[in-house]
């Protein structure tokens, strides 16, 4: 099972991010490339794969409630820029659908 990191970067101008909009771009460029790595080589090594990722929504740092997957400058139940309570039971589903198939 291979659960890549929870999506960062929804919108740029979220204030939670507190990222210039050049950094927002360079930080979510470089997780693109990262996660496009994370996938090829789960599918190299045929396993499942959970991605957090294909989900719809904006589950960043400027989503609210149980749409708010991770953190941005300010931590609500963990620690800045990692995924909340909400997104620890969010993957834990996808990671339960992706064993179910």
């Amino acid at each position: 099972m291979l659960v890549p990191y929870v999506r960062l970067v929804f919108d740029p101008a979220c204030p939670e991010l507190s990222f210039t909009p050049e950094e927002a771009d360079l930080v979510q460029s470089i997780a693109e490339r990262l996660h496009d790595l994370t996938l090829a080589a789960g599918d190299a090594a045929e396993v499942r794969i959970a991605d957090p990722w294909a989900e719809d929504g904006d589950h960043g740092p400027c989503g609210s409630g149980p749409d708010k997957w991770v953190d941005g400058k300010t931590s609500t139940t963990g620690f800045m820029y990692h995924p909340t309570a909400a997104g620890h039971v969010a993957m834990a589903r996808l990671v339960e659908d992706a064993l179910s198939r």
